[in-house]
């Protein structure tokens, strides 16, 4: 009796192994709708399994997900805020870049410079035509919006304060004067 040495068994398993993931591949290239109908009949099948496992290893590596996601935002911050601009705007980040310094660092409306706010500038746009009007602080954006970019709104608005001046009167509190 003749067996085979461990090296040659091994080498004759990882060839075997490797033929195998192969065929796997070609066969799975071949008939690539007949597996996805495989893999669907299986899921439907076996949902609830499927749910509950991936639900507990999702509740088991809850800080290991946390982690990866952090990391990545850190390390693909640029890319990931040029892809919100493109997806939302149509807008890269360079032309960000671009309005942002043809606007000298400032909200459009308010002329609030961009560092004395912790968030940046929001691009400001048309909901009707989906054209940029330009950067505007996260205090006059949502001005904007929450008057749904009424212009008389807001003129009643400018009425309104102005015929309701108030000056301040030191700690004690203010004093409203009406013209």
């Amino acid at each position: 009796y003749r067996g085979t040495c461990k090296n040659c068994e091994r080498d004759n398993m990882l060839k075997w192994r490797h033929n195998r993931i192969k065929y796997d591949r070609e066969y799975g290239l071949k008939n690539k709708e007949k597996r996805k109908m495989q893999n669907m009949e299986y899921y439907l099948k076996n949902k609830e399994k499927i749910n509950n496992r991936n639900n507990l290893w999702y509740f088991n590596n809850k800080e290991k997900i946390s982690d990866r996601v952090k990391l990545y935002k850190d390390t693909h911050s640029e890319e990931l805020v040029d892809y919100s601009l493109k997806s939302k705007f149509g807008l890269s980040l360079n032309d960000y870049n671009v309005i942002l310094k043809n606007q000298n660092y400032r909200c459009s409306i308010c002329n609030k410079h961009q560092d004395d706010s912790k968030l940046k500038l929001s691009v400001d746009h048309c909901h009707f035509t989906k054209k940029i009007r330009g950067l505007l602080c996260t205090n006059c954006n949502l001005t904007l919006g929450l008057v749904h970019e009424d212009i008389n709104t807001l003129i009643g608005m400018v009425v309104y304060l102005e015929k309701n001046k108030v000056i301040e009167i030191g700690p004690e509190g203010y004093i409203q004067i009406n013209k």
